[in-house]
């Protein structure tokens, strides 16, 4: 039986509280889709006999997005109760790490790879809450460093690097 003193569940705020969790149910899929669509924007640059790795990743990403998006609107979407995990999320941070990842992606033309995604580790990791010094120095060493190695001593395939370099 509910007491005078419980608040008052309007259809405006259920509807409001579906329309919150289905937007953050959509955010991995959306974001994938996202980092798809400007990988294959910054393709049209290259050599058209460079062309083919770069739009086959990203045709990837927006093929895993989109199954993404709609297995979790499909699968979520559906259960009347949320996810406990939802609660803890904060939409800043969604909203802050989508506009990081679009800025990074922008930043590879002008300063590089390696740079721009130093500054993508180390917001993600200040975004999510990290305050550590040690990590946020070291983790973006160590994952700029470990792509490096792979791509440019391994594979001999250097990443892009800032303009007049």
């Amino acid at each position: 039986m509910r007491s005078p003193a419980d608040p008052v569940d309007t259809t405006e705020q259920r509807s409001a509280s579906a329309a919150a969790r289905l937007l953050l149910i959509a955010t991995p899929g959306a974001l994938a889709i996202l980092i798809g669509l400007l990988a294959w924007m910054m393709s049209v640059d290259l050599n058209p006999a460079d062309q083919g790795y770069p739009r086959a990743l990203a045709s990837l990403l927006l093929l895993v997005g989109l199954w993404n998006l709609v297995a979790d609107l499909r699968d979520r979407a559906a259960h009347d109760e949320p996810d406990p995990e939802y609660g803890r999320l904060v939409a800043w941070r969604v909203a802050a790490f989508v506009a990081l990842v679009a800025v990074c992606i922008w930043l590879v033309t002008p300063i590089g790879f390696y740079p721009a995604a130093g500054l993508l580790i180390l917001g993600g990791l200040w975004i999510l809450g990290i305050r550590k010094p040690l990590l946020l120095i070291g983790f973006p060493l160590v994952l700029i460093g470990l792509g490096y190695v792979l791509f440019s001593v391994l594979l001999g395939l250097p990443l892009p690097l800032a303009r007049g370099f």
